[in-house]
Formats: C-alpha cells, structure tokens, sequence
C-alpha cells in the first residue's frame, strides 16, 4: 500500500526550501523569544527582591535618580 500524498508533495522544490526556511526561522524565534522571557523574568525578580530589601519608594527614588542598579544582598 503506497501512503497518500500530501500537500508537501504537491509543492516545488523551491516552495520546499522556502517553507523549510520559514519553519527554521521560526523555530529560532522561539528560541530567542523563550530566551528573552527567562531574561525578562530574572529582571523581575531582581527589582522584586530590590523593593523587599529596600522599599518601594527607596527603589523609584534611587530610578529616579538614573543610578545604577541596586545590588541586592
């Protein structure tokens, strides 16, 4: 029993690569997007633990200030 075809047979080569292309593009945007949610998660926390050892209105004085980043100890 031969299988069905599938619409990837029905493409050209070169709509093939194209689509192969996009699907590698895609996948690395993914990547890259997960990569910047763990960043912007490691930031949250930082500020989080900040404003716990420092108070809020310490913290946006201190942004406000244009200063550097408090270290949390």
């Amino acid at each position: 029993m031969t299988p069905s075809p599938t619409i990837y047979d029905a493409m050209t080569p070169a709509d093939r690569a194209r689509l192969s292309a996009l699907e590698r593009r895609a996948e690395a945007c993914e990547r890259e997007a997960a990569a910047c949610r763990h960043e912007a998660g490691r930031i949250r926390r930082h500020y989080e633990r900040m404003v716990a050892v420092f108070g809020l209105e310490a913290c946006v004085a201190h942004a406000r200030r244009g200063t550097e980043i408090i270290e949390v100890p």
